[in-house]
């Protein structure tokens, strides 16, 4: 059988790299990372993406997600792609797609958002209120009951959030200073985090984690919780020691 255009390619390409003692494959950490934000943080979809490299929409999808589905159902870990594959997504330009104001996305850095602003003051009905909405579906959002939402919201609320998630003075924007005690009291109740433990290339990223540390993920940042007196959060522990045979727990 007479093989493809891109058979021949990969050949030629895998010839060229084992003329220069390259291997033609490569971890997909770094791809997977770079995809990953040019969907959660931009909101490029798989399609947009599989366009502007050489994958397919169903490849973007299993290097997002980490894994390929097996014919039974059951999950195979991704650990390699091939080197061209790899080159051609780092090599994609990130771009916030205008036509996706109806698309649907994963809600969870949008309610994260909602929930940071709330933590340093800005009521939630405020944030519902500058950004146009109406209803109280908003609250479910910002409850993180809502699993999906639209990129047009998302975009929304990520503009007000990048204005304000430095500005620690809600009451200059007409909130009373009784609506900001009585929300950062809800927040706190509720374990609303402020945008100051958020990084901008993680915060939509499902499995992104709060930074309490500045190094949280590293041994460095349990050194930190430690230091301070505060309890280590899970990537911490993750990061830094072994089993305690009694709790099985992770102890430093």
């Amino acid at each position: 059988m007479a093989k493809t255009r891109e058979q021949l390619a990969r050949i030629k390409y895998t010839s060229y790299l084992h003329k220069q003692g390259r291997a033609t494959q490569v971890p997909v950490g770094p791809a997977r990372a770079y995809l990953r934000q040019l969907h959660f943080v931009y909101g490029m979809s798989s399609a947009q993406l599989a366009d502007r490299c050489t994958l397919s929409p169903s490849s973007v999808l299993e290097i997002i997600a980490g894994h390929r589905a097996g014919v039974k159902g059951d999950r195979h870990p991704l650990q390699d792609i091939f080197r061209e594959n790899a080159e051609s997504v780092m090599a994609i330009e990130p771009e916030i797609p205008k036509e996706r104001g109806g698309a649907m996305i994963n809600a969870i850095g949008t309610t994260r958002r909602v929930q940071g602003l709330a933590a340093i003051g800005y009521p939630v009905r405020w944030t519902r209120d500058v950004c146009g909405f109406a209803g109280q579906s908003f609250y479910l959002l910002a409850q993180g009951k809502r699993s999906v939402v639209f990129f047009s919201t998302a975009y929304r609320i990520k503009a007000l959030y990048e204005k304000h998630e430095l500005d620690l003075h809600p009451e200059r924007h007409g909130i009373s200073m009784q609506a900001v005690r009585l929300t950062k009291t809800y927040a706190a109740r509720n374990g609303y985090l402020p945008p100051i433990l958020w990084d901008w290339d993680t915060i939509d990223d499902p499995e992104g984690y709060p930074n309490y540390t500045g190094f949280c993920g590293s041994q460095k940042g349990a050194q930190l919780h430690e230091q301070a007196g505060t309890e280590v959060c899970g990537p911490c522990i993750t990061a830094a020691g072994v089993l305690d045979s009694r709790t099985g727990r992770k102890v430093l």
